[in-house]
């Protein structure tokens, strides 16, 4: 007997000696499972266990190779095994997550193919708590395994081992040709018929599930405890099921029942609960707004806008007045849905929506069109587009949005015409400015072409009739209208002359002549907008603009109105110049009114007597401007007199926030003032306006600090009256000096820094310049202000938005990863406090720094692996992993190998390390990204080392089971949605 042949037997008689204890185990494993599928109902075909036969033992042991290398037969996974065999693969899925309950998974193999056997095959031992028992105790050290697949696929493996395998040699030998195309038609049938049929299979008890669902959903019982819902949570839950039926099955609803009646009744009862926090495992979350249950409402009112038209639309005009920000723009947008030319609309009902929505508009009374006039402006703007819209769908993955122009009908003109009119009444109803400008732009569509083209001329005809009327009213209009609106309707003729042939449109230039005649409208237009044709708009040209002549040319024009006024004329400028002002609305025309703010701080310096005049007799019309009108008359003759004027209203508490503005717009300091300022904001309770003083006397310190140092501990304390307002703003300030001001920080003046910004919600941009040259000076500070962050982070609850450590970095990486020495040391302190939401937020403020990691860094990860220390390890694991797997980080998991050539769970989170990926795109982006994790590990295989070469066979075979892994789960969900769009 030669050696092999004894080392076969060996292995036999050894199993002989226990394959009745074999028998036993895979009847326990049998039970267990036999009571696991009996328990959860699951539906199954069969399932069986086996024990191994000598002679198949036998013949593995001989065939392969690795076997015969075994110290003992316990190491052979399958000697016991147990298959169950389902209907539907999805079971599969579904018994897996109670294997991992049940049983100790050593192995888990996909076996995934086009044209092969498909299953899953599990290595598992007793667990732990059963192995405790008397009666399993003898099991210890046995494996099973277990074998799950369909009865479909079953059928194929069983046909495909009996007729091709077993016989394959001799057959094969006879007749190669036949035998391998009789090979190859086996697999095709796996592949053209079993796995269509199991995916069929499985389409169909999916779809047979969501109708059972459905019916569950529509039912009466259900539909009314949504009305009887306890909670705003309960009540969100329960309609994001309808909703979600409602879209697969359309409304159901039992005819006893309106399912209008039902949304209405559940926004009722919503609207006075009280938001109560959903309780987690983790602890709670913030729990469901009446928004939120309102958003799921209009969601449910948008699937079905066609279906109950004129519900809808009145329960939509309720909910766009809502007092709740969120309902009324939600409200606003699915009312623009309802209105909207709809192409699958038209072809089914024509224009049935838009007459319906104009008639009830048109019985309004003027009260209810003054309420609506939000509603109204939205549903006009879709009533007069020219285009319409629609979608479809070519296959299960291709989403097309159709595009057209609108056939002219009478229809249509009628529509058209019914809506200018309403929009004509409305601006007649309203007297707010902002509402007459709306009004305005929302007539103005009326002269608009489909953007895509592709009209014929009927469009065209009737948009230059509806152009040529507007402009006709614009000319009715403007005699008795505000300089506002007489821009706007400059701005639309300029527009209008450039889009359509001058000839056609019969009074452009009446209306443009009217415009120009206009003489206090001309002061207007220079002072407000930002225009580029505000001086000269039948010669601009938006691709030739040249920006400075524009700039000069309107600050020429200025020039001429200042060397216009005198003390003769003075009461009719100061009318003209608070015609300008008689709408201003802060802080949303701030921007329009710059080269006013120019004209006055000019009007300062050049006419100081009528400039302060101008001011003592407008002083309350004027606080929006204050500063730059004073910062003029204080760069004048006349600086003293304003100097007191300022002084007189500190002492009385006004206008500070301006006064400290007047010293960042002169470039010039008044300690004393400034301190004054200073003093007296700390003392009035208005939190807005200390909020804006604080802020403008650290621009104007700023501003002005390299002449005027003395000013760093008012800049100081400036930012601790803000802090105790929980107030950051200023950091939003672009101040062309702030380096020299925050280098010059001492450290105690930093935490005075670092105190404010701990109230941040989050470290972005504006954060970052603060901090970025503090931290040239003080890194450890930095780090340690994240640590204080992530202080804070904690004692805060689940719900509030609060970021302790920034995602990624913009600037402050390159200072901080300048002192590599300081920072790691000190951010690796936090590694040794027992905090794993720490931990992780450690190790992803080191990737912050170095995201393309360091030398430094590698060194000290090194060191840490080389300590043989698990914690130490531990924490280069975790700082690994805030990476995204990328190829700079295989130097460290080479030595993290070398240093533990057979620690398999150090190995196992190395897997993790390299094997993880930043965002996939596609059906197979997973699939593609391991199959590159591959492909990046390939050099290791010419590594000398030889615990390297059998850690990459480790990897590869991890990467495949990965990789089949996803490629399962992506086919089975482009399977389900092919059969979902055939369906």
């Amino acid at each position: 007997m030669n050696l092999k042949k004894e080392i076969i037997e060996k292995f036999i008689d050894e199993y002989k000696s226990q394959q009745s204890t074999y028998k036993e185990f895979g009847k326990t494993v049998f039970k267990i499972v036999r009571t696991i599928l009996k328990n959860n109902e699951f539906r199954h075909q069969s399932v069986t266990y086996r024990e191994k036969g000598i002679n198949s033992l036998r013949k593995k042991i001989i065939k392969d190779k690795r076997y015969q290398e075994l110290k003992t037969i316990t190491e052979i996974d399958d000697l016991a095994g147990c298959r169950i065999i389902f209907y539907l693969d999805k079971d599969i899925e579904r018994f897996r997550n109670h294997i991992y309950k049940e049983f100790n998974v050593i192995k888990e193999e996909i076996k995934y193919s086009e044209d092969e056997y498909n299953a899953l095959h599990f290595v598992v031992t007793l667990n732990k708590d059963r192995l405790k028992l008397m009666e399993y105790a003898k099991y210890s050290s046995l494996k099973c395994e277990i074998q799950l697949t369909t009865a479909l696929y079953h059928a194929w493996s069983e046909m495909n081992h009996d007729i091709i395998y077993k016989p394959q040699k001799e057959l094969f030998n006879f007749d190669k040709q036949t035998f391998s195309s009789l090979k190859k038609e086996f697999s095709d049938v796996m592949k053209d018929h079993i796995k269509e049929a199991q995916h069929t299979f499985d389409f169909i008890s999916y779809k047979v599930e969501s109708i059972k669902q459905g019916k569950q959903v529509f039912d009466t019982k259900f539909l009314n405890n949504i009305i009887h819902s306890e909670s705003n949570n309960e009540l969100h839950e329960n309609l994001a099921l309808l909703h979600k039926y409602i879209q697969e099955f359309g409304d159901k609803t039992p005819k006893e029942l309106n399912i209008i009646k039902i949304i209405e009744s559940a926004l009722e009862k919503s609207k006075p609960l009280k938001t109560k926090p959903i309780q987690m495992t983790i602890g709670h979350l913030k729990g469901y707004t009446y928004a939120d249950v309102a958003d799921v409402c209009l969601d449910i009112l948008n699937d079905l806008r066609y279906f109950y038209l004129e519900e809808v639309f009145n329960l939509l005009i309720m909910l766009s007045i809502d007092k709740e920000p969120e309902v009324k723009k939600k409200s606003l947008e699915v009312l623009s849905h309802l209105s909207k030319y709809n192409l699958d609309a038209l072809k089914n009902i024509g224009y049935y929506p838009q007459l319906l929505i104009l008639g009830k508009i048109e019985k309004w009374s003027t009260e209810q069109l003054i309420e609506r006039i939000e509603s109204i402006t939205e549903i006009s703007e879709e009533l007069l587009s020219p285009s319409f819209e629609g979608h479809s769908m070519k296959d299960y993955k291709t989403f097309s949005i159709q595009f057209g122009a609108l056939k002219v009908s009478n229809d249509l003109k009628e529509i058209r015409e019914r809506t200018v009119v309403l929009l004509k009444k409305l601006y007649l109803l309203v007297n707010d400015l902002k509402r007459k400008q709306k009004i305005i732009q929302t007539l103005q569509e009326a002269t608009r072409l489909p953007d895509r083209g592709g009209y014929d001329k009927d469009m065209e005809n009737m948009v230059l009739e509806n152009t040529n009327a507007l402009i006709d009213y614009y000319i009715s209009i403007i005699p008795n209208a505000d300089n506002e609106i007489v821009k706007d309707i400059e701005e639309d003729a300029y527009w209008l002359s450039r889009r359509f042939d001058a000839k056609k449109l019969t009074r452009i230039k009446e209306l443009q002549s009217l415009i120009s005649s206009n003489k206090e409208y001309d002061i207007f237009r220079v002072f407000v907008g930002y225009d580029y044709y505000v001086t000269e708009p039948e010669k601009a040209d938006p691709e030739k603009i040249d920006w400075e002549k524009v700039d000069t040319r309107r600050k020429t024009k200025i020039q001429e109105f200042i060397n216009n006024i005198s003390e003769e004329n003075y009461k009719d400028w100061e009318r003209k110049i608070l015609l300008v002002l008689k709408n201003y609305s802060f802080p949303e025309d701030q921007g329009k009114f710059w080269h006013f703010n120019f004209f006055l701080n000019e009007l300062g310096k050049q006419k100081p007597e009528i400039a302060y005049k101008f001011l003592i007799k407008n002083e309350v019309k004027l606080e929006p401007f204050l500063a730059h009108l004073i910062a003029g008359i204080w760069e004048s003759r006349l600086k003293r007199l304003v100097k007191k004027l300022i002084s007189k209203w500190i002492k009385e508490g006004k206008h500070l926030s301006e006064c400290a503005l007047v010293f960042d717009y002169v470039g010039a300091m008044d300690k004393s003032l400034v301190n004054e300022i200073f003093k007296k904001t700390k003392e009035i309770e208005n939190k807005d306006v200390q909020n804006d003083t604080f802020y403008n006397i650290i621009r104007s310190i700023v501003k002005n600090y390299p002449k005027h140092e003395n000013t760093k501990n008012l800049f100081i304390n400036s930012i601790k009256e803000l802090t105790k307002n929980k107030n950051w703003y200023w950091i939003y300030n672009e101040w062309r000096s702030r380096d020299l001001i925050l280098k010059a920080l001492t450290q105690v003046d930093v935490d005075t820094i670092f105190e404010n910004l701990l109230i941040l919600p989050d470290i972005k941009y504006p954060a970052e310049e603060v901090l970025t040259p503090i931290a040239e000076k003080y890194p450890q500070k930095v780090v340690s202000f994240f640590y204080k962050r992530f202080l804070v982070k904690k004692r805060k609850k689940q719900e509030d938005h609060y970021d302790a450590i920034p995602y990624s970095l913009h600037q402050l990486n390159k200072p901080l990863g300048e002192n590599v020495e300081i920072v790691i040391p000190e951010i690796l302190k936090w590694f040794k406090k027992k905090d794993s939401l720490l931990h992780w937020e450690g190790s992803h403020l080191i990737e912050a720094i170095f995201p393309a990691f360091n030398k430094i860094l590698e060194e000290e990860l090194i060191k840490l692996i080389k300590s043989k220390n698990s914690k130490n390890v531990e924490i280069v694991f975790n700082i690994l992993r805030a990476y995204k797997g990328e190829e700079f980080l295989h130097n460290i998991c080479k030595e993290w190998i070398k240093e533990y050539p057979k620690n398999d769970d150090y190995h196992k989170k190395i897997f993790i390390v390299l094997s993880q990926m930043g965002v996939v795109s596609g059906e197979y982006g997973f699939v593609k990204g391991f199959e590159k994790k591959k492909d990046e590990i390939q050099s290791w295989k010419k590594d000398k080392n030889k615990d390297i070469q059998l850690f990459v066979k480790k990897y590869e075979d991890y990467l495949d089971k990965r990789i089949l892994f996803e490629k399962k789960q992506a086919d089975e969900v482009i399977e389900l949605r092919k059969r979902q769009f055939d369906s």
